[in-house]
């Protein structure tokens, strides 16, 4: 399966609660033996601020761009 996660939430300086739970979330995820895939997707319009998002732990993980506010054709690309 493949599943993606909305992580727009983690481009700022400071870490909101929803920034916190995604890093966490992710964190969480990659501990576990799965074989499922992951995209962690973000907003085309926090690009600048890209450097306060996580990187992908591991090669399950890649991290998308998509338009705001979401992109069509992405969606025929994930199962959730």
């Amino acid at each position: 399966m493949h599943i993606a996660l909305d992580v727009s939430n983690m481009a700022r300086p400071q870490a909101t609660g929803v920034a916190v739970y995604a890093r966490r979330l992710i964190s969480g995820i990659a501990h576990l033996e799965t074989p499922h895939r992951f995209s962690l997707v973000s907003r085309l319009s926090r690009f600048r601020q890209r450097q306060h998002l996580a990187s992908p732990p591991d090669s399950r993980f890649r991290r998308k761009w998509i338009l705001e506010p979401f992109n069509l054709l992405f969606g025929r690309q994930v199962d959730l």
